[in-house]
């Protein structure tokens, strides 16, 4: 197998494997809600943490460091969620600076 060693199939393996299936399946149908339910601006970050996350785990349960390229990959991740960030931090300080209201009653 890929890891070296023998597969044993007991019951702790077969809990395992189920409870993490069910809860990656409540997990993207959660997803599948929210993206429903809000902005995909204001959504789309969590995805973004789950890709970013996955790099610790693979540091923390498999002790790989990321190549070159993961990390560049990891910083562009990084960047794409900040971007919106960045945007919506803008547009709440026009609002607050002028707001809609005021803006409208001067053109009257």
């Amino acid at each position: 197998n890929i890891l070296g060693g023998e597969l044993s199939f007991d019951l702790q393996y077969n809990l395992i494997a189920i409870s993490l299936g069910v809860i990656g399946f409540f997990g993207i149908v959660l997803m599948i809600i929210s993206y429903q339910l809000g902005e995909a601006t204001k959504i789309a970050w969590f995805e973004y943490f789950e890709l970013i996350s996955s790099y610790g785990y693979q540091v923390i349960v498999f002790q790989q460091l990321p190549d070159l390229w993961s990390i560049i990959g990891v910083l562009l991740i990084i960047t794409g969620a900040i971007l919106p960030l960045l945007e919506q931090i803008y547009l709440y300080r026009q609002e607050s600076l002028y707001p809609a209201s005021v803006v409208h009653s001067e053109t009257e």
